[in-house]
């Protein structure tokens, strides 16, 4: 169903609008936004990161 909707109303604003995804990223801040999640996900010590969870996403 959902590849039903996505050929009828293509569309990155469309898509998110809908919340289906994280929304657009502009190409000249990819690389910023790389930096910042390794960043996060290397930010927890050894311990933490055992237990199991990963960065959350909100």
């Amino acid at each position: 169903m959902l590849i039903h909707v996505n050929t009828r109303l293509p569309g990155d604003d469309y898509s998110a609008a809908n919340l289906w995804d994280d929304g657009i990223l502009d190409q000249a801040r990819t690389l910023d936004a790389l930096g910042l999640a390794i960043s996060a996900s290397l930010y927890a010590s050894i311990a933490e990161r055992e237990r199991g969870f990963g960065t959350f996403r909100i």
